[in-house]
């Protein structure tokens, strides 16, 4: 088996795993603030996390699409959801 088809895998896994809980609390956010869900995260952006699966503000700071605004908004929402799937729970 190649690097690209282990990759390939658990990308599949991990977006499995974590698209339902991010689109759950992303529809919840656009909802509470008045706004499309893809105001709160692109599909790029929510597809990155789950490739690097960041358990940091710091982390989250480096994916595509999440300026200082949508950390400080809602960074610490994903930041739980993504732990908490990381962690099996």
């Amino acid at each position: 088996m190649s690097l690209t088809q282990v990759w390939g895998r658990q990308y599949y896994w991990a977006w499995w795993r974590m698209a339902p809980a991010c689109c759950g609390s992303r529809r919840e956010l656009a909802t509470t603030h008045g706004v499309p869900p893809y105001v709160i995260f692109h599909n790029e952006t929510r597809r990155e996390m789950a490739e690097l699966r960041p358990l940091s503000r710091e982390q989250l700071r480096g994916i595509t699409g999440i300026g200082e605004r949508k950390l400080e908004e809602y960074g610490e929402s994903f930041l739980a959801i993504i732990d908490r799937l990381v962690r099996g729970g």
